[in-house]
């Protein structure tokens, strides 16, 4: 299953579920962000420096991962 919503300001935001994996996803314009909440693993990309998604820099922007996140949970409460 595959559940896709596109925000007002036009980021996008979207949920995997294969099985017993969850896969969940928060992109705009510049990054993708990817959370697999069962085992907290997490990957930022900087799509304006790394279009191909090959260097994760969820370490340099923490920030972006902690407000990601939150997005990510306000839109599944919202329409999940």
């Amino acid at each position: 299953m595959v559940l896709y919503r596109l925000s007002p300001s036009g980021d996008c935001f979207y949920k995997v579920d294969r099985s017993s994996l969850v896969v969940l996803c928060r992109g705009d314009i510049r990054r993708h962000f990817v959370w697999l909440p069962q085992s907290q693993q997490t990957a930022l990309y900087d799509l304006d420096n790394d279009p191909r998604q090959l260097n994760d820099v969820t370490n340099l922007y923490n920030y972006l991962v902690n407000q990601f996140k939150e997005d990510i949970q306000n839109w599944r409460d919202q329409y999940e």
